[in-house]
């Protein structure tokens, strides 16, 4: 994935100019490639989606949005910065596998990936297997120090949720003995 040029698009009389950024895909094992474009907003889009998709997963940063500039220098700024972006999405297994980095990349038409843009930007935490599965079938797991803590604590809550409910049919049984 590469960000290969910044074009400023005029517009009409009641809108002010933007600005396009050109994308290459490029897919490994076959000779194909996806050329697509993708305005600003579009590269915060994916960072939101994939925020909400994978909360638990380092989602590369961008900067805070500012109102877009048209100027030559602010341009290649950005489109170093989306580049860094694209490479690091492209380097975890788990986020260059989502459907909508897929989409991002390989749609062409602009109406339509707006409506999946839309229809993703609705969607919250994933809870699909498919969507964490990476495009090889592995799913991605972190050994983090805080596993260990969990289990040990899933251990003792066990341990004692099982004396309180043993504790509990006693008090139980003895009331219902006095009752009686």
């Amino acid at each position: 994935m590469e960000v290969t040029e910044a074009e400023v698009v005029k517009s009409g009389m009641f809108s002010s100019d933007y600005v396009v950024f050109h994308l290459t895909t490029y897919i490994q094992g076959n000779d194909e490639e996806f050329k697509v474009q993708r305005r600003d907003e579009d590269f915060y889009s994916l960072r939101k989606v994939l925020l909400n998709l994978f909360p638990y997963t380092l989602i590369p940063p961008l900067p805070k949005e500012q109102k877009t500039k048209t100027q030559e220098k602010d341009m290649n700024n950005r489109q170093h910065i989306y580049n860094r972006f694209l490479t690091s999405i492209s380097r975890s297994e788990v986020l260059k596998s989502c459907r909508y980095v897929q989409q991002f990349v390989t749609i062409v038409d602009k109406k339509y990936f707006k409506l999946e843009q839309e229809a993703f930007e609705k969607r919250k935490f994933s809870k699909l297997i498919e969507d964490v599965v990476a495009m090889e079938g592995s799913v991605s797991v972190e050994d983090r120090t805080d596993s260990k803590k969990f289990c040990d604590g899933i251990k003792t809550f066990q341990a004692v949720y099982t004396h309180i409910i043993k504790e509990a049919m006693d008090i139980s049984k003895e009331v219902h003995e006095l009752s009686d």
